[in-house]
């Protein structure tokens, strides 16, 4: 039986990453007189920091769940929040959606379905969730059957991990020949969670020397696939800054599990962070329609803190009066699902 003790251990750090990706994205997106570049590389990393924490919970959260057990528990941690601040977004934002808009977004696969994502950081969920359904059916023999997760070996992750670094390049091409968007980033974030799936196999045990070809063929695809998708340029980064903050993004995450950094502060931003990383923009968007801030003065510095300070209150109400009872509720309402 896999021990996940580990996870316990380590809460606190995977805690404070978490915060710092929280805080990451959150300055990406801010409206500074900074390099753009720079803005890109943070938020980026942040990303990465999100995806390899969502490796190592999805798949501790995977072990002794039915898939419909699991698959309840992934749609009440994603959706109801989601949904509450896509129409809170709705009824603040100042720019106005079409129906169509709406309702795709309500699935969160809008942007496959050819619609742009209201809440902006809401563009990556898909790929979360193409990675938890994976891990879902992955060596499920019936609906309502225990997985045994042990199925998913270091020997399948690597063969996963080439065929997703052979298709992250191959979108690169198709991307870089045809101009069309091919999906370069679910390929390569996919890779991300099950880097964070074989960090947690590295911290169990020694992994084999072979490995290491696995990760320079992930570097190769990230380079690769990154100049084809992107070296012609993007309105945020290039494909330097895309290897830049992917790496970055990886030494964050092993620095902190490896020196046990412990922030309170990041500690406590990450047990607020669905909200905030999606909604932060919302209790802004109400102020400045009751507020002129423009004509009140406020400007560049004192705007952020106003937009930051509004945003840890509005994500710690949301938390406390909806997340957690929801969680709380689908927790019961799971142990009755065999």
């Amino acid at each position: 039986m896999q021990n996940f003790d580990w996870l316990k251990h380590n809460g606190k750090q995977i805690a404070t990453l978490r915060g710092i990706a929280v805080l990451l994205v959150f300055f990406s997106h801010l409206n500074l007189n900074l390099s753009k570049e720079l803005l890109f590389i943070s938020g980026r990393i942040g990303v990465v920091l999100f995806f390899l924490i969502s490796g190592l919970l999805a798949y501790s959260s995977r072990y002794k769940k039915s898939l419909k057990q699991y698959i309840f528990n992934r749609f009440c941690r994603m959706y109801p929040v989601y949904w509450l601040l896509l129409i809170l977004a709705c009824i603040t934002f100042e720019k106005q959606f079409s129906i169509m808009q709406v309702l795709t977004n309500f699935t969160l696969f809008q942007e496959f379905l050819g619609h742009k994502s209201i809440l902006g950081a809401s563009w990556m969920m898909p790929i979360q969730i193409i990675f938890f359904i994976f891990i879902g059916i992955y060596g499920v023999k019936s609906l309502f059957a225990q997985v045994n997760i042990k199925s998913l070996s270091l020997a399948n992750i690597e063969v996963i991990m080439v065929i997703t670094s052979l298709l992250t390049i191959l979108c690169g091409a198709l991307r870089y020949f045809t101009n069309k968007p091919w999906p370069t980033a679910i390929f390569l974030l996919m890779n991300v969670s099950f880097l964070g799936i074989l960090y947690y196999k590295k911290v169990q045990r020694d992994l084999p020397v072979r490995i290491y070809t696995t990760l320079f063929l992930f570097e190769v695809s990230l380079l690769l696939g990154g100049y084809l998708s992107y070296g012609k340029g993007l309105e945020y980064g290039n494909w330097i800054s895309y290897f830049l903050a992917y790496n970055l993004g990886f030494l964050l995450f092993i620095s902190v599990i490896f020196l046990r950094v412990n922030l309170n502060l990041f500690i406590k931003l990450g047990e607020i962070g669905f909200t905030f990383f999606l909604g932060a923009e919302i209790p802004y968007s109400l102020i400045k329609k009751v507020c002129d801030l423009e004509s009140s003065g406020f400007a560049g510095f004192q705007d952020v803190i106003i937009k930051f300070a509004a945003a840890i209150v509005f994500s710690m109400l949301v938390t406390k009066l909806v997340e957690i009872p929801i969680l709380k509720w689908s927790k019961n309402i799971e142990k009755s699902i065999s």
